[in-house]
């Protein structure tokens, strides 16, 4: 008759996936009492012994009948009896520090991208600075010969203004002397007619 778990009633097919009890020599699957192919190989690996639950429960009684103290007192057998519990704990553990670890090096990766990024950033702006430096100190030297153009500008609207006074001034003396020359040639020709009567 083929063995079967205490805790489902189901065959037991696979030794690879149950677990003996060192006391009463039960075998249980290892997904009843919570055990994972991992935590087994680890036992097996630091000769971990395994004690089902109906064995460390007779221990209990027995240590809280045979003990004078209140406090729980387990037989040595029982203490490394935990040590499958604390397996499985440790394994959780491992997983997830190894998240944790995964997680670590990705923010890592992360940071090394952030701080490219960010040195590039500082190097454009470098860039940018010069530029914009460069582009101060022209626009100041444009300004400055805008400034200079402006009272050469001022300068030449001064003359400007000059010269058209000065050109009025002889339209009004060239009118004049034309109306003086039209009087003296009105007097010659009258001269002239006056001595051909006589």
């Amino acid at each position: 008759m083929p063995k079967t778990c205490p805790t489902c009633s189901k065959p037991l097919p696979d030794k690879d996936l149950s677990l003996s009890c060192n006391s009463c020599m039960t075998s249980s699957h290892a997904s009843c009492v919570n055990y994972t192919p991992s935590d087994i190989e680890f036992m097996k690996d630091n000769n971990g012994t395994f004690t089902c639950v109906i064995c460390l429960t007779r221990f209990k009684l027995r240590s809280y009948s045979t003990s004078s103290n209140t406090s729980e007192q387990f037989p040595s057998t029982v203490s490394s009896q935990d040590e499958p519990m604390s397996v499985r704990h440790f394994s959780q553990l491992m997983i997830q520090m190894s998240a944790m670890a995964d997680s670590l090096a990705s923010m890592t990766v992360h940071q090394r991208d952030l701080s490219a990024d960010i040195a590039k950033i500082k190097t454009t702006q470098s860039k940018l600075v010069d530029e914009i430096s460069g582009c101060r100190a022209l626009l100041e030297e444009h300004s400055t010969t805008l400034t200079e153009h402006r009272v050469e500008i001022d300068q030449h609207n001064d003359t400007i203004q000059l010269l058209e006074t000065q050109h009025k001034a002889l339209s009004t003396e060239v009118t004049s002397l034309g109306s003086e020359i039209n009087s003296i040639q009105e007097m010659i020709h009258f001269n002239s007619s006056s001595d051909i009567v006589s």
